[in-house]
């Protein structure tokens, strides 16, 4: 090995120590990235627990059969109804606590909303409630058998969502900072050593990498003993998939800050940029539901790809299509962002 490699080679592995030295020394840092998304894992998984017991609330308006028609729906599995007045029930309405209103007409009025599924589903409830109190008999009766599967909660759903928006705040950061350093002359110095570009951007790139596969199994460990989080690919595709991702975004965040010596710019141009890839990436919601092209064309966001990713790889398996569609897009776009970062960085 010639002498030139050799310093190349030793001058990148002392830059990754000053990295994970400079991480680990950051606490605000380490538990925005391992405390506050669990914490919200918990407190999501709370809120959108699957409570088999649990009834829709309607509201039937007072009137001469009012107590009639609220005895009846409350003999219904799924449902239970309060009598109340028609301001009461437009109040418990507007506060979201009922789905619907029954008026005691002949025959019931029902008032709701139709844009919730939860709205819809207390209709049907409702109507087979009041066709059987009016008599009706059932031509056909089926057996129920519930089944539980893991996948289909929310917090399936949630949880890949969570770990990619850690990736992305692990790597963000590097963008104002990069600007930061540049407005501060640290740059500069660091121009006045044998340093190349190339090293300097590959020690954050792969130090960030190191901390996502740390991410990952901790992700992973405690949504599955936690919340009974599903694994069909194993952990090292998912750590994999983690170290790709995490190139790719720290190719993206040095890209963003590779020219700019603007301080003031740097809050705008991450905050920005962070808020736009939460709201468009399916993170906390999926992505399908945006229309036609739109819907298509976020797909392709560096965000989506990972949580996409992740996603596919935690509740469908290694050889999902979906998987294979993500690594190659967010590898295409994260040697895209770094030749651009490489192409326009500037040290002063």
């Amino acid at each position: 090995m010639s002498g030139k490699r050799w310093a190349a080679r030793s001058g990148l592995g002392n830059l990754l120590l000053l990295r994970w030295r400079e991480f680990i020394r950051e606490k605000s840092t380490l538990f925005g990235l391992f405390v506050v998304p669990m914490l919200i894992a918990t407190l999501s998984a709370l809120a959108m627990r699957d409570d088999k017991d649990a009834r829709l609330e309607v509201a039937v308006l007072e009137g001469p059969a009012a107590q009639a028609l609220a005895a009846a729906l409350n003999d219904s599995p799924g449902l239970h109804a309060t009598v109340t007045s028609a301001a009461g029930a437009e109040t418990l309405m507007r506060q979201g606590k009922i789905r619907l209103e029954v008026l005691p007409t002949q025959p019931p009025t029902l008032r709701y909303d139709p844009a919730p599924d939860a709205s819809r589903t207390a209709r049907l409830r409702v109507m087979d409630a009041l066709e059987r109190h009016a008599g009706r008999q059932d031509l056909l009766r089926v057996h129920d058998e519930p089944v539980t599967t893991p996948g289909l909660r929310y917090i399936d759903f949630l949880v890949p969502g969570l770990l990619a928006l850690s990736l992305l705040m692990d790597s963000m950061p590097l963008c104002a900072s990069m600007i930061y350093m540049r407005s501060s002359k640290l740059l500069k110095r660091y121009m006045a050593t044998p340093m190349h570009r190339r090293d300097f951007m590959l020690s954050y790139m792969l130090s960030r990498s190191a901390v996502a596969v740390v991410l990952t199994v901790y992700y992973v460990l405690g949504a599955r003993f936690l919340f009974g989080v599903p694994m069909r690919s194993g952990m090292l595709p998912m750590v994999g998939f983690a170290f790709l991702s995490a190139l790719a975004l720290t190719a993206m965040a040095l890209m963003m800050g590779s020219r700019t010596a603007n301080v003031e710019a740097a809050g705008a141009i991450t905050g920005l940029t962070i808020l736009m890839l939460v709201a468009f990436s399916g993170v906390f919601f999926s992505v399908d539901r945006f229309p036609g092209a739109l819907g298509t064309a976020l797909h392709f966001l560096p965000l989506a790809l990972v949580s996409n990713g992740l996603r596919a790889l935690m509740n469908e398996g290694v050889h999902s299509p979906a998987v294979l569609q993500a690594a190659l897009a967010l590898g295409a776009e994260g040697f895209a962002f770094f030749l651009a970062a490489l192409t326009f960085f500037r040290w002063k």
